[in-house]
Order: structure tokens, then C-alpha cells, then sequence
């Protein structure tokens, strides 16, 4: 009996080898170079007539696809749907190859169908704002369905952001594509400052998890760099000294080196031309690494003007907003310290402001020393207004009965929060998008973690920019005459309005009046509790800075008035 399972086995052996030993001719299901989709069944609109050449109107460059055509499902935008199924065909190899890319969904896919039942399923990568439109190599083992009869099916169901696939170059093939693979780790001690990570710019972006001993303590969107890097992105481990520190990154080519080139160092790569780059501003602000946009927290305290600021450390575009930090003693000589918020399960950190609170109404000061208090907000679901407080200007601690303020609606964000001196009480103006209009809520506080809503002011409906998004309120003398006061409201493109407050409702008496005429000026803040009372205002300057290691930078800080005019 032992003689005959043994002869069996060789057998069988020798059969699999006559079926699979060989390497047989990869065998093209779809290559999309053509001008329209023959043989292919197209229904709605989201397809078009044909495969594209690339990247359709109002969408990012797409990339990766072999040839000159693909399919491409963006035709109008993302809110057409349709599908695209191809003829029947034999299933004569092991693997179904294709690159695909696009937005990421149970509506969005490539499946293989067999009689009639969808047997394998694919989707694209991104789900959340920002993104690539990079195809990536995907793959089906088809072992067991080989010599059945087949179609492949390319669905779009889905609308609103993302709500489009892209796909080429499907084929049947014996060659095992190398593939990905899921929550690859990689541990260290943390006996250095940093993680230092390669950074590939236009890559798909995939979620890059920090556990310190076991805890997950913060995750983020990277465009790692499988082979070599555009530049580095720092993350700081300090903190953790000697403990164990895991990147997981959730998904990973098998031929990626992205993981194994991260370096755990003390002195960042480049170190030694920093601030001195062909494209680095010399009087503008910019952080060391990665994307900025808006001012955030700009505040006088212990000495310090701090600029904090939204931060992307890990990417030269926008995303994983931080709350970056800077400070200086005279507004041109700029100090960058690190980063003070990360997103957490709220949400990433939005714009917001900082105050100090003087006679510590909040109770967040210790020993006698009143603390610096942010005020941001978390943009998760719900999108919600938190607090944050440090007593030296350097270490900062989440509040943790946040959030102080609940969603007003979705978009609700950007609160400015002042010290109203004659009704002894804080201020918040937030920006809520309104049944189509942009507003700007006034809210009050004793002590800045309890809000009650006092009252609303409207600017334009969606498509005016007035009112819309960042605003900030304060008061300024008329011609320099101190008895002559009117209060501002303006909001990120500068356009403001003139008028009273009484510590509950903004009464405007000029509104739209044009602020900054210059381009690239945005999401202007004034900074809080500066000691000779003038009013100094720094904005984003919108410059895109190609081939270097950050993106944008400040304005130079201006010194604001109002001044008589003709016109009022």
C-alpha cells in the first residue's frame, strides 16, 4: 500500500508539471490603445465613446498606464456612472494582470465574472482628499477558474470625490506578478531623534501607522518612495527614548524598499543646506520639510512672537494637517520648533488661534503661570473645536474633555477667539458653511471650554468668497485717533467689514471692502497679546516651490490701520 501512495504522488507530480512547468505566452485581454472600445459593452456616460490619452479636464495628472490609452472613468467629473464589460473569454492562464488606479469603494471595480457571479474584485487606493491618480499593478490568481469562460466587468457606481476608476492593460498571464502586501512592519529602539522616511512625490499614497510599545499613537498619509527618494520626511521619536517604535504601513509592493530605507538618526539629511536652497524665501517663513498653508495660533507670549502654522511633514502637498510651530523675537528671524498637534481620532488638526489666558479663567495654568491656549479644529466626523494649553510656550497637552465646541454643520472650522474686555468674557467668531452661504457665528465663554452661540453674520452664498473661511475680528483705531474705534471683520481672501460690537453681535456699517490686492495672499491672522497693542497681521503666500524638500511659505507680518478715505 505504501508503494502504490508513493507512485501516485509522482504521478500527480508530473502531470501539474505538464500543465504549468512551461511559461506560456502572456495572452491580452485589453491593452486600450484603440480609439473606441471594441467589443466591449458600454452603459451611461462615465466611460465616454473610448479610452482616454491620460488625464481628463479638471482632473491631476494621471499616471502609470502603459501606451498611450486607458480607461478612465472622470469623463464630466466624478458624478457620472456607468459600466464596461468586455466579451466573453476562456480563462488559460493562472493570473489576471492590470494596473488600476482612481478612487477607492464598494462601487468602484474591476471584477471578474463567471456565469453571471463576480468571482474576483479590485479597487483603486484613494478615498480621502488629495491622492494620486497613479495606476498600480494589481493581479487575480485564476488557478482554479482556468478553462471556465469569463468577463471582466469595470464599474462605476459611485459620485462625489474619488467617484471614478481607472484601469489598462489587463492580461492573462503564468508569471505570478509581484504583488502587495498588507500592514508590513518594521521596529526599532528608539535610541535617536528622528525616523527619517523616503518621500517620493506623485506616489500613491499609503497609511503609515507609529506604534510606540505596542500602541498605535498616530497615523498619516505618505507618498513613500519604493526605490529612491525625492526627499526625506522627519518624524520625530524623541520623546519615546529606548522604547519600541513600529512603522506599519498598510500596504507595500513586494519590491518596495520604502521600509527597509527609513534611517533612525539624530541630524536631519540635508541639515547642512538648509534655509540656503535655490528656492527658499530668506525674509518668507517656510517650515524645514513638507507643505504649509494657513497661520494658525499667531500670539505673543513669554517673550516670543509663535507662529503656528498648518503643517503637511510628511508630503510637498497638502494633507495630514499638523499644527507646525515657530517663534522669533522680532518678527524676521524665524525659530522652528516642531510640530505641537497631530491629527488624532477627532480628526486632523484644522486652522485656529491662540490666546493667553491671563487670569487663567480656564484653569489650565500651573504655578502661577497662565497658559497659552489653542483653540483649533478637529476635522473628523464630526467636525468639531478643541482646546490645547502649554505654561512654557514649548510642551503642549490635548484638553481632555475635548471637544468645547460640537458641529454646528460639516462645515464649521477656523475659530479666532479673543478677550472682550468690557463684557469680561472670550469671544469665538467660527466660520460655518450655512445652507449654501458663507457665515461667521459669534460665540462666548467664561473660560474658554464652555461656548454659548450669540449671534450669526452672513456674507456671500457659495461661489462669492466673502466671509468664507478664516476669519478674524478685532478692533482698530480710525486715523490713530483712539477715540475713534471701529471693529473688522474679515475672513481668508481679506475682504472685510467695518462696524460696532457689544460683545454679543457684530453691527456692519461698510461691508466687501477689498483688503490685500497682492496674489498668493491667504488665510491672513492677526497675532493676540502683542505688548504695544499694534495689529500685526501674516498670511499664507501661495508659492509652489517645485524640486525642493517643503511647499509655500508666510507673507512678511504687516501692521495694520484704517485710514479715512473717499470712499469711507
Amino acid at each position: 500500500m505504501r508503494a502504490v501512495r508513493r507512485l501516485w504522488f509522482v504521478v500527480a507530480m508530473c502531470c501539474v508539471s505538464s500543465v504549468f512547468g512551461s511559461v506560456a505566452e502572456d495572452l491580452v485581454i485589453a491593452d486600450f490603445e484603440g480609439d473606441t472600445y471594441v467589443g466591449w459593452q458600454v452603459t451611461g456616460q462615465a466611460f465616454g465613446s473610448g479610452p482616454a490619452r491620460g488625464a481628463l479636464p479638471g482632473q491631476m495628472q494621471v499616471d502609470g498606464f502603459l501606451g498611450r490609452g486607458l480607461v478612465n472613468s472622470f469623463v464630466g467629473g466624478d458624478d457620472a456612472v456607468g459600466t464596461l464589460t468586455s466579451a466573453e473569454f476562456v480563462i488559460e492562464r493562472r493570473f489576471v494582470s492590470f494596473l488600476i488606479g482612481g478612487g477607492r469603494g464598494q462601487r468602484l471595480a474591476l471584477q471578474l465574472l463567471v456565469d453571471g457571479q463576480v468571482v474576483r474584485s479590485a479597487t483603486g487606493s484613494n478615498d480621502v482628499p488629495g491622492g494620486s491618480e497613479q495606476l498600480q499593478p494589481e493581479s487575480f490568481d485564476v488557478t482554479e477558474l482556468v478553462g471556465r469562460r469569463a468577463v471582466v466587468r469595470i464599474v462605476d457606481e459611485q459620485q462625489g470625490s474619488w467617484g471614478h476608476i481607472n484601469v489598462d492593460q489587463i492580461v492573462q498571464t503564468d508569471v505570478r506578478p509581484r504583488g502587495y502586501l498588507t500592514n508590513v512592519e518594521r521596529t526599532w529602539s528608539a535610541g535617536a531623534r528622528y525616523l527619517q522616511i523616503p518621500i517620493r512625490n506623485g506616489a500613491a499614497k499609503r497609511v503609515v501607522t507609529l506604534l510606540v510599545s505596542g500602541r498605535e499613537v498616530v497615523r498619516n498619509d505618505m507618498e513613500l518612495a519604493d526605490g529612491a527618494a525625492d526627499w526625506w520626511a522627519s518624524l520625530d521619536i524623541s520623546g519615546y527614548r529606548d522604547q519600541e517604535v513600529t512603522l506599519r504601513v498598510d500596504r507595500l509592493h513586494e519590491d518596495s524598499g520604502a521600509l527597509q530605507n527609513v534611517e533612525v538618526v539624530d541630524q536631519l539629511r540635508g541639515d547642512g543646506s538648509l534655509y540656503a536652497e535655490p528656492l527658499r524665501g530668506q525674509f518668507h517663513f517656510s517650515p524645514r520639510r513638507g507643505w504649509n498653508n494657513d497661520p494658525n495660533g499667531c500670539v505673543y507670549y513669554n517673550g516670543e512672537y509663535h507662529l503656528f502654522f498648518q503643517h503637511n511633514p510628511y508630503g510637498w502637498s497638502w494633507g495630514n494637517m499638523h499644527w507646525g510651530h515657530a517663534v522669533s523675537r522680532d518678527l524676521v528671524h524665524w525659530e522652528e520648533l516642531g510640530d505641537v498637534l497631530q491629527p488624532d481620532s477627532l480628526g486632523p488638526m484644522f486652522s485656529g488661534s491662540a490666546v493667553v489666558d491671563w487670569n487663567n479663567t480656564s484653569g489650565l495654568g500651573a504655578d502661577g503661570k497662565p497658559p497659552l491656549v489653542l483653540i483649533y479644529t478637529a476635522a473628523g466626523n464630526p467636525t468639531v473645536q478643541c482646546v490645547a494649553c502649554s505654561t512654557d510656550g514649548r510642551n503642549f497637552v490635548k484638553y481632555a474633555g475635548n471637544p468645547v465646541v460640537g458641529q454646528v454643520t460639516g462645515g464649521n472650522r477656523d475659530p479666532k477667539v479673543f478677550w472682550h474686555a468690557a463684557t469680561k468674557q472670550w469671544v469665538m467668531v467660527l466660520y460655518v458653511e450655512l445652507e449654501g452661504r458663507h457665515t461667521v457665528h459669534f460665540l462666548t465663554s467664561a473660560n474658554l471650554l464652555e461656548w454659548k452661540p450669540a449671534s450669526v453674520v452672513e456674507g456671500d452664498r457659495q461661489g462669492g468668497r466673502y466671509l468664507f473661511e478664516c476669519p478674524d475680528f478685532f478692533e482698530l483705531a480710525v486715523d490713530g485717533d483712539v477715540s475713534r474705534r471701529k471693529w473688522v471683520l474679515l475672513a481668508a481672501n481679506s475682504e472685510y467689514g467695518l462696524g460696532g460690537f457689544d460683545g454679543l453681535r457684530f453691527q456692519p456699517e461698510l461691508e466687501r471692502l477689498s483688503g490685500h490686492r497682492g496674489r498668493g495672499f491667504y488665510a491672513a491672522q492677526s497675532f493676540s497679546d502683542v505688548p504695544d497693542g499694534r495689529r500685526i497681521l501674516i498670511g499664507w503666500w501661495q508659492t509652489e516651490t517645485r524640486e525642493m524638500p517643503f511647499n509655500q511659505s508666510m507673507t512678511v507680518p504687516l501692521e495694520l490701520g484704517l485710514v479715512s478715505t473717499g470712499e469711507g
